[in-house]
């Protein structure tokens, strides 16, 4: 099955890409990398709390909510990097 390729997650994880690509002219791409890195998990901490009831319920949350976003990301990386290794010479254009 397709994905639906002009969605609203698309169009921002594009348009977070597109602005890592215009910051790694400046700051490298093991700079950008860990910043979004960084970013996510600060933004991730923040979505959490303001949907939490109070502070004591999004404290209890803690383990199970570090669990969650890091498999989502482990599978993710997982995703791309095969992607990346099975398709190096066409997006990087050498071998």
């Amino acid at each position: 099955m397709t994905e639906p390729t002009d969605t609203p997650f698309v169009r921002m994880a594009t348009a977070f890409i597109d602005q890592a690509n215009a910051f790694s002219r400046e700051a490298g791409q093991d700079v950008v990398a860990t910043a979004l890195l960084h970013a996510a998990a600060r933004y991730v901490a923040f979505a959490t709390a303001a949907g939490a009831e109070t502070g004591a319920d999004f404290a209890s949350e803690r383990n199970e909510a570090i669990e969650h976003f890091t498999a989502q990301f482990r599978d993710v990386v997982t995703q791309h990097y095969d992607d990346y290794a099975g398709n190096f010479k066409a997006y990087l254009g050498r071998d």
